[in-house]
């Protein structure tokens, strides 16, 4: 059985235009996995760069075992799996792009476009997608995507491509 993507956002630092994202991949066989961002963003024909914005990234097993992982182009990475069958990717954006609709963040919202937020594995973009929101508690969520029936902060998508399709918005409204 294929379980979902799953992303957790953290905005726990917004006045830093920076958050957190942990992105488990369950289900893995190869003995490496790549992880890219787009280089566009739907509604917009330009060539952008999201990964300019992407730091800290790293990978573990879900037991926390580093895992090698290096940056193959402007895009990319690829991890060492090691046989691990859940692979963890952590990174860091910084976000203060507001003018371009693409990923902003500060103390009373973000704003993410899911093409310069979420990574994705290439051949596992017809995977379900679940993202969790971590944010102040006073934030409100506007978005088009459906929420888990039983947590209101965690947001549903039936494949990578309807994830990026939904821009979310998050703050207090």
């Amino acid at each position: 059985m294929i379980r979902p993507i799953e992303y957790v956002v953290s905005l726990n630092a917004p006045q830093t235009q920076t958050f957190q994202v942990a992105m488990l991949v369950r289900n893995v066989s190869t003995p490496a996995l790549q992880v890219a961002l787009p280089v566009w963003r739907q509604g917009r024909y330009a060539v952008l760069n999201p990964a300019g914005t992407v730091r800290s990234v790293s990978a573990t097993t879900t037991s926390g075992r580093k895992l090698t992982i290096h940056k193959t182009d402007k895009t990319t990475w690829k991890i060492a799996t090691e046989g691990a069958p859940e692979i963890v990717i952590r990174y860091t954006v910084y976000a203060n792009s507001l003018n371009d609709r693409t990923r902003h963040v500060d103390d009373t919202h973000a704003f993410l476009s899911g093409a310069t937020v979420f990574m994705y594995v290439p051949d596992r973009r017809s995977d379900a997608v679940l993202v969790r929101l971590d944010a102040p508690p006073n934030w409100e969520i506007a978005c088009g995507l459906d929420a888990a029936p039983d947590d209101a902060r965690t947001l549903l998508a039936q494949d990578y491509d309807v994830l990026i399709d939904s821009p979310i918005e998050i703050g207090i409204h």
